[in-house]
């Protein structure tokens, strides 16, 4: 009888272990800086902003007049064909002179409780998209 007491409630720390653990390592995304543009005014930067987040993502809100545009979520499945994370990217205009622009790349991923959790920036997208904005900008 012991043992199954001692063993209920191991498994009932390890599992509360995990669910802390894990709704402990949420993490908001920050915003990252696209170098100085130069050489483009600001309607023809936008519209390659635009050009190129839509290459890989469907647009959720875009607003030219405040330069501001966020992406529709994009869900990764896991092996099981279950939603595993999502990812978004959104763009805001930092000043027009000089001109600048900021772009963020949220990852969500699912918890436990089946609810997104937030998990930073997906760097590798975040990387890939500032260097392709920073060389089709120049």
């Amino acid at each position: 009888m012991k043992r199954v007491t001692w063993a209920s409630i191991s498994i009932a720390m390890l599992l509360a272990c995990v669910l802390f653990i894990d709704c402990a390592t949420t993490q908001e995304a920050t915003w990252k800086t696209l170098p100085e543009i130069t050489k483009t005014t600001y309607e023809q930067s936008w519209s390659i902003v635009v050009g190129v987040i839509t290459e890989k993502y469907d647009l959720e809100i875009t607003d030219a007049a405040s330069g501001y545009l966020r992406t529709a979520w994009k869900v990764k499945k896991d092996f099981l064909n279950q939603d595993d994370s999502r990812t978004r990217i959104s763009v805001r205009l930092e000043s027009k002179t000089p001109l600048k622009f900021k772009i963020r790349a949220e990852k969500e991923a699912k918890n436990l409780a089946d609810e997104w959790t937030p998990k930073g920036n997906d760097e590798q997208l975040e990387k890939a998209m500032l260097e392709e904005l920073s060389a089709r900008l120049k």
